[in-house]
């Protein structure tokens, strides 16, 4: 997964640029990433809770989001609300598992993210 640090502007060009190479078959699909305007903006979002969730999933493989809660010692509800978030913003996957009790299993498909942050334009 990679974060960008980037302006409106700056995204929507690149967006753009990337949508084009799609449709003249340079490329298969956007690039995964996510785009904020600020360092600051990206550290309000990726709290450490949230990182601890994303690192307990890849690590440990719960089955539920209640098993991720009893791993991480946090309230289910609150857990189950940062877990949505980030399937929201593509940092985690949601399957419906298989058994007789309805269950959503987290799934975390990367190993690191990259953080780019522009020096100079």
């Amino acid at each position: 997964m990679k974060i960008r640090i980037e302006s409106k502007e700056d995204y929507w060009k690149r967006a753009t640029k990337e949508a084009r190479e799609i449709d003249n078959g340079k490329r298969q699909s956007f690039e995964s990433s996510l785009s904020f305007i600020s360092l600051k903006q990206f550290r309000n979002f990726m709290t450490p809770g949230r990182l601890e969730i994303l690192k307990v999933i890849k690590k440990r493989k719960p089955k539920s989001i209640y098993e991720l809660a009893k791993m991480l010692d946090r309230d289910v509800d609150n857990v189950n609300r940062e877990v949505k978030l980030l399937a929201l913003y593509k940092l985690l996957i949601l399957k419906n598992g298989n058994g007789k009790r309805k269950t959503v299993i987290p799934r975390v498909d990367f190993d690191e993210i990259r953080i780019n942050i522009p020096i100079l334009k």
